[in-house]
């Protein structure tokens, strides 16, 4: 019982994350609340203030030179300034529902906030993004080649926001992406919540109004069951973690949905209403494409399908239509600019993900990577299965076009096949025959959509409870149920949500963090762990802040064996080597006296290898790699 709740205790850096990021968050939904006015849809709030700060941020940064703490400081007194405003009018920055939701999911957000960075891309991009933001005020550059980061041209909204967090606590604080992304599952929830109310005739099909068909309490539960165990992209190693995954999917619902209740309003003759969301729509926009690099992609097939709905729906008109364009399309458009001139001028092509030569592409191999894809999906069977019924409906809808659900069914079927071809399309002309062939992380990049098919899923609910249980309300029991799983199952669960505890992560952090005062800065290391997945490495690196090639890894997929290891020692001997597996062989090639249940550091002499530094592993041998 002690081991299980020390858990969900970090100490102050976990009260740091979990304090700064609701502050933040309180502060960018007052933002939000300023920048789209009271009618807007209140759960989108702190996404349309994130958006806002991170343009000023930006902007500030890129087109004046002014430095990232300031920068970020103006945008916080900004939220600060917007909160003193709804202070003053008795207006709460935050949907009640949001709230609640947030109490309810105090379990997850703790285990979030206690989180340690621990996953390869936190090492290699994502956490190390938030660190050169806070020690070196700046976004990296090609004047700084040593800054670490595996693709520094990536576009940088999540990690300012990581780094706001950390800059109101003082210090680093890995675990405040983990918070931040549940804390916008639970803005997702709150809006499957509302589309399952209009679905089932709540809310007089309105934006702006309040769900009514819950109790408060019962309707926060159904928010977190959304935003975890009914979410279909929910995968705790990419939710409690500094990857942007999770915001990409749920920006890119809020997107969809936005732009469904935006043709809605055009249809009803709510023209006024319809503007205001398309407003909220291009705050949206602005704020995904600076998420990250595909989701330009996304959030084009979200505006090809709402022009597609306008096509095929007898209520709707193109020239209504295209008045809403100015405010939808700008905000992103000018985001999407202002980053491409960054990249341009102070980055290069080289610090991104990008199209290979023509010559390259493996189109041969569409068969094979089609079939590869197929397969993922077959694994993936619920997902992938009911967004085949999101298609099914969705073509009917573009045969036949006339009710609200056959919007957003036509929508998001539309991304869904969209972006799905577009996948195809990148394992052909970007990835190579290595990860194309293989449709690597198939799933993981169809999370950035599968919350756009949950909240039309959430809809259809509503629809089906109307239909067949004639609009009565919903059991209190259920409710009961639901609140107390939802609250539950984090405390069940707590050690498969404390992944970074796993073995040996800690144990190669913590030699990690003790090369930094061991290993000069200018030494060629070489990191041996023939049995492990260069996992070691690449936290090596990390915390070395090095991302050059005077630092190399050897994994379970070098091929490490006797002539390889004579080649590391004697024929090319690198300064220093950290062994962390494979002591047998290194035995042999030095003569030193190693032990399979240490890690060792080895630097080069001129009478051959001295050891300076061992580490044992804790725990059993079954811990070690």
């Amino acid at each position: 019982m002690t081991s299980h709740l020390r858990l969900f205790l970090g100490g102050t850096e976990q009260a740091a994350a979990l304090g700064a990021a609701a502050l933040l968050f309180v502060l960018l939904a007052a933002l939000g609340r300023g920048a789209t006015g009271p009618r807007a849809i209140p759960e989108a709030a702190p996404i349309y203030g994130w958006s806002a700060a991170a343009a000023l941020i930006l902007a500030l940064h890129i087109l004046f030179g002014l430095g990232f703490s300031l920068a970020g400081w103006a945008a916080i007194g900004a939220g600060g300034i917007a909160a003193a405003g709804l202070v003053l009018r008795r207006e709460a920055p935050l949907a009640p529902i949001l709230i609640r939701a947030a109490l309810v999911a105090l379990p997850l957000l703790a285990l979030a906030a206690a989180h340690r960075a621990s996953e390869w891309d936190e090492f290699s991009h994502w956490a190390g993004a938030v660190r050169y933001l806070l020690e070196k005020d700046a976004l990296p550059t090609r004047a700084d080649p040593d800054h670490g980061l595996q693709f520094p041209a990536y576009p940088f909204a999540f990690p300012i926001l990581s780094a706001l967090a950390s800059q109101l606590a003082g210090k680093l604080l890995e675990g405040a992406g983990a918070v931040f992304n549940v804390l916008l599952l639970l803005c997702y929830g709150a809006l499957a919540i509302r589309l399952a109310v209009l679905g089932a005739g709540g809310g007089a099909g309105r934006p702006d109004a309040s769900p009514p068909a819950f109790a408060a309490w019962t309707a926060a539960a159904f928010a977190v069951a959304a935003a975890t165990i009914l979410n279909p992209s929910f995968v705790q190693k990419i939710v409690l973690t500094n990857y942007a995954d999770t915001a990409t999917g749920v920006v890119a619902a809020f997107a969809g949905v936005l732009a469904w209740l935006a043709l809605n309003a055009l249809a009803e003759g709510r023209d006024g209403a319809a503007h205001g969301l398309a407003w909220q729509l291009g705050l949206a926009g602005a704020l995904f494409v600076a998420i990250k690099q595909v989701n330009a992609v996304v959030l084009a097939l979200i505006f090809a399908a709402a022009f597609l709905v306008a096509l095929r729906d007898p209520a709707l008109k193109l020239k209504k239509l295209l008045p809403l364009a100015p405010a939808a399309v700008l905000p992103p458009l000018l985001m999407y600019v202002l980053w491409r001139y960054h990249v341009a001028t102070a980055v290069g092509a080289t610090g991104e993900f990008g199209l290979m030569p023509v010559a390259q592409w493996i189109v041969g191999q569409i068969p094979s990577i089609l079939w590869r894809m197929a397969t993922i999906a077959a694994k993936k069977g619920v997902y992938f299965g009911l967004m085949l019924v999101a298609v099914g409906i969705g073509l009917r809808a573009l045969w036949r076009c006339r009710s609200a659900f056959d919007r957003l069914a036509l929508i998001a079927a539309a991304v869904f096949l969209g972006y799905n071809a577009f996948l195809l399309f990148a394992y052909v002309a970007s990835f190579g025959e290595g990860e194309g062939t293989r449709a690597a992380s198939f799933w993981r990049y169809n999370m950035h959509i599968a919350l756009l098919g949950a909240a039309f899923f959430a809809h259809l609910a509503g629809i089906l409870w109307r239909r067949f249980r004639g609009g009565r309300a919903l059991p209190r029991a259920v409710g009961i149920f639901t609140l107390v799983l939802v609250i539950a199952l984090p405390v069940a669960l707590a050690p498969k949500l404390r992944f970074d505890r796993e073995p040996p992560k800690p144990h190669f952090r913590a030699v990690a963090e003790a090369l930094v005062g061991i290993v000069p800065r200018a030494a060629r290391l070489v990191i041996l762990d023939p049995a492990g997945s260069g996992e070691s490495g690449i936290m090596a690196a990390y915390h070395l802040r090095r991302a050059d090639r005077r630092i190399g890894f050897i994994s379970a997929y070098s091929g490490f064996n006797e002539t390889r290891a004579r080649e590391v020692f004697v024929a090319a001997p690198p300064d220093y080597v950290l062994v962390h597996s494979g002591a047998a062989l290194v035995r042999a090639a030095t003569g030193l006296d190693l032990r399979e249940e240490e890690s060792t550091l080895l630097r080069r002499e001129s009478g051959g290898w001295a050891v300076v530094g061992r580490w044992p592993y804790p725990g059993p041998k079954a811990a070690r790699p």
